[in-house]
């Protein structure tokens, strides 16, 4: 069942702030997905998603006109509205000295050079704004690098541009000339800046006051003081605004905010095929027992299977610190572990999942009671409970009890999140799973068909989110006998299991359904193949005749569809197929489907004038031995004694005895059910 533990891809967030349009769409060239998104005091962003190896980067991206104070109020109200691990502000500065058009400048400091007192000159205050230093770190990296100059977009230099660490100066004026009284200043008291700029000391400011953000200025020189005007004219602010981007961009491919290691390692675990689920990151300020860490490491190390390790202690002590620190550092030891899980023996889930249901109700129940205490009992975390309690209490059987708690679910997720939000589809299909089995299909597939509009409406979530979706709709419109539906489903879901490896037991379920839905839409090529599929399928238990069965059936069925358009519903061939469809069935023991067909076929038989003794005599043997598996021995032995007379009307037939019944033996034919053999003369092939 599709419970609220599915993992998402790591995904983080990022404010790319400009001061420019030149700026503005250099930085949006880079994003996809883009659409509007409106403060609710009116400010117009755009949103966006970038994409790289360590994750998904959700990207608000704002033009905010120029100047420190601007600057300053745009971005705490950027940095409120999408809380981001990360904001860089990014756009052209004037080179002041050592840089050229074109290079790129990432400030660790930025110094807000109108801080100063009148005397008899300006007295310069400094006013320095400081970047986070692991942005920073990453940049230089970076900047030792060349890979970001794959990400340029449009015409470069001849000569590739270089990235440089070094401050900025920001200001209130625009630098034109060398000459300047303003120019004399900087080199004066701020010598060190590379280049000046007119916003980044506002955006610091502001992002200095945000916890928990990361935060760098990044600029492309677009002129330096003796060729402004030319540079300008020359589409300089264009190149260096789109400098500037291709290296913010690269630093997010590269970079993994504190907050989100955890996922990061989740993610790398799962791309080398591992699993990873410890729920907590990294503690960064971790120091000491080093004796310690060294003793679990010995003891692991010491056999090829070595006994479970304890850690015991006071609580408090960091018996969890130390044992996340191990796993931190040892978890992709070559040779050594495959998969790091971390599971508490008293959750709820973990004792479903080990059969211990009473134990698991109990503690779902308990849970349930403290989540409505502390949360209220509307809250999103009261219907996590809910959710899960309920498909809990399905797969007990429970199924009055367990639509209450879903249908309560999902009533509280659509107050909190809206009607259109993942978790209420998650709710939505587990209560429909509640409705089908309780016998109230038409409910359930409505709720089906609601969760998953749902989903559709949010294509970058997870294939194991969709994925339980679909297999249901798939399962539930199989058995209600619409194929094409069914089928539909069941490709989508089949394409998707690629990506959700735990769900892979479930492929051969799905091919059977698939390939039995195609037959019933006369489909019988696909139909074939994907059998074929599922019998190609590594896989202990299960019994190789089962596929063997259905590829020769799928065969007779041609046959039959094929009878019944060239010669007719009624017509001896047609009624001879069905017998032979019927038998391959006894065979496989699908005894009702085979009754239904040898039935048919009778009637057909009793039809035709003058009837053909041969195949109604073989039809009722058959009959009888469906008679004699389900108990109905006077039945049985009625049908058996009128096709003996059948057949001994027959010239040149003999009487023989098998299995203790009486049977007449044809001159050639092939097994009848009951081991006896029967003509075949006129019996079409079971070509595949």
């Amino acid at each position: 069942m599709h419970t609220r533990e599915g993992r998402r891809p790591p995904t983080y967030r990022a404010v790319i702030l400009t001061a420019l349009p030149v700026e503005y769409r250099a930085v949006r060239a880079h994003l996809s997905d883009l659409r509007e998104d409106v403060h609710a005091e009116s400010t117009v962003y755009e949103r966006g998603r970038f994409s790289s190896e360590k994750g998904v980067w959700e990207v608000l991206i704002a033009e905010l006109g120029v100047g420190n104070p601007r600057a300053a109020f745009e971005t705490e109200r950027a940095l409120e509205h999408f809380n981001p691990h990360v904001a860089l502000f990014v756009g052209v500065a004037g080179g002041l000295k050592d840089v050229s058009i074109g290079d790129v400048v990432f400030a660790p400091k930025v110094y807000f050079y109108e801080s100063a007192k009148v005397l008899s000159g300006l007295k310069p205050r400094p006013d320095v704004g400081e970047s986070s230093y692991a942005l920073a770190q990453r940049a230089r990296a970076e900047a030792r690098k060349e890979d970001w100059l794959r990400r340029l977009i449009g015409p470069t230099l001849d000569t590739a541009p270089r990235v440089l660490a070094g401050p900025l100066a920001a200001g209130e004026k625009v630098l034109a000339e060398a000459r300047s009284e303003l120019y004399q200043f900087l080199r004066a008291h701020y010598d060190d800046a590379l280049a000046v700029e007119m916003e980044g000391r506002g955006f610091l400011m502001a992002a200095h006051a945000r916890q928990g953000v990361e935060a760098l200025v990044i600029r492309g020189i677009s002129d330096r003081l003796d060729d402004k005007q030319q540079a300008d004219a020359a589409g300089s602010q264009e190149l260096a605004s789109r400098h500037a981007s291709a290296f913010a961009f690269e630093l997010l491919a590269r970079f993994a905010p504190l907050g989100g290691e955890l996922a990061l390692q989740r993610f790398r675990a799962e791309e080398q095929g591992a699993l990873w689920s410890v729920p907590y990151p990294r503690n960064p300020h971790f120091t000491g027992r080093d004796a310690l860490l060294r003793d679990i490491r010995a003891h692991f190390l010491a056999d090829a299977s070595p006994l479970p390790l304890a850690l015991h202690g006071l609580g408090g002590v960091g018996k969890t610190q130390l044992a996340l620190e191990y796993a931190s550092r040892h978890a992709s030891d070559e040779h050594h572990y495959s998969h790091v899980l971390w599971l508490r023996a008293d959750e709820p889930s973990v004792l479903a999942s080990k059969g211990e249901k009473e134990q698991a109700r109990a503690r779902f129940t308990r849970a349930l009671a403290m989540h409505e205490h502390v949360f209220g009992p509307e809250h999103p975390r009261v219907a996590g409970v809910l959710n899960n309690l309920g498909v809990l209490l399905m797969n007990m059987g429970e199924l009055p009890q367990a639509r209450l708690h879903l249908e309560r679910a999902v009533a509280i997720d659509e107050k909190a999140y809206g009607p259109d939000h993942p978790e209420v589809a998650t709710d939505l299909a587990n209560l429909a799973s509640v409705l089908i089995k309780a016998g109230e299909k038409e409910q359930g597939r409505a709720r089906l068909q609601r969760a998953l509009s749902i989903y559709d409406q949010h294509p970058d979530l997870p294939a194991s989110e969709a994925l339980p979706i679909l297999v249901v709709l798939g399962k539930t419109h199989y058995k209600i006998r619409e194929w094409a539906s069914a089928r539909s489903y069941l490709e989508r879901a089949l394409s998707l299991l690629d990506k959700v490896p735990e769900e892979e037991p479930q492929r051969f379920e799905l091919l059977l359904m698939l390939g039995s839905s195609l037959r019933h839409m006369e489909e019988y090529a696909e139909a074939v193949t994907w059998l074929e599929r599922a019998r190609a399928l590594p896989g202990e238990g299960r019994d190789p005749r089962l596929l063997c069965d259905l590829l020769l059936l799928l065969g007779i069925w041609r046959a039959l569809a094929i009878r019944e358009r060239t010669k007719g519903p009624s017509s001896l061939r047609v009624a001879q197929v069905l017998q032979y469809l019927a038998e391959v069935k006894f065979f496989s023991m699908r005894f009702p489907e085979a009754e239904a067909d040898v039935r048919r076929a009778l009637s057909i038989y009793a039809a035709i004038e003058p009837p053909p003794k041969q195949e109604l005599a073989e039809a009722l043997l058959l009959r009888g031995g469906l008679h004699q598996r389900a108990g109905a021995l006077q039945q049985a032995q009625a049908d058996v004694e009128q096709a003996v007379s059948l057949l001994e009307s027959i010239p040149g037939k003999k009487e023989y005895t098998h299995g203790g019944t009486p049977r007449v033996a044809p001159s050639t034919g092939s097994p009848l059910p009951g081991g006896g053999p029967h003509q075949a003369s006129e019996r079409p092939p079971a070509a595949g």
